[in-house]
């Protein structure tokens, strides 16, 4: 089993790189930044993501609850509403990394869903979807794309890149050691996605 620190490391590695990839793929402000907390507690059950009022100003804001990751995983139960989605859907994995990046994703999409809609009204997926809570159809787009970055092994075609040939292409910079790229369409609309492998 993972120790806390291997834990925190790697929510924190998904962390950044999502939120650099959303900075690409939404068009959000170069500083834009997530405050994070994480509990080991074992009565809290329960990850957020969204906007949190710190010292009087709202910001980007998520917590974690990583106490069942000191455990065996067997995979993340999404909401009903689109838990057979073959991309955003239930995912069944024994493997607490790729789990992990799976809760990530989930919540960073309530955070740019949020993000949006009280700093960005102007943006194409608000004019599209308007201020939906929850887990509507704006939620569900910008999870989707966050899931296809960091689950690529979801879609058929694969090509492999280096760390270098990634940055280029998405302007970022990413420490792990292999990458994928996937296009993936659904709904009408090409989703195209770079992910890691870790």
């Amino acid at each position: 089993m993972p120790t806390q620190q291997e834990i925190v490391k790697q929510m924190n590695d998904a962390i950044w790189v999502l939120t650099e990839y959303a900075k690409k793929t939404f068009g959000l402000p170069d500083d834009f930044k997530i405050t994070v907390k994480h509990t080991f507690a074992v009565g809290v059950q329960v990850s957020r993501g969204g906007l949190h009022r710190v010292n009087g100003v709202v910001v980007p804001y998520a917590k974690f609850a990583l106490n069942r990751f000191q455990y065996p995983v067997t995979g993340m139960e999404e909401y009903a509403r689109f838990a057979n989605d073959p991309v955003i859907g239930s995912v069944k994995t024994g493997c607490w990394k790729s789990y992990l990046r799976v809760l990530v994703a989930h919540e960073v999409a309530h955070v740019v869903q949020w993000y949006l809609a009280y700093f960005m009204s102007h943006h194409e997926l608000i004019r599209w979807f308007g201020r939906e809570r929850g887990h509507g159809g704006l939620f569900q787009d910008i999870y989707r794309t966050l899931r296809l970055f960091v689950n690529p092994t979801l879609q058929i075609t694969e090509v492999t890149h280096t760390r270098d040939e990634l940055s280029k292409m998405r302007g970022i910079v990413i420490e792990h050691s292999e990458f994928v790229g996937k296009k993936y369409m659904t709904g009408g609309r090409v989703y195209e996605c770079v992910g890691y492998i870790s």
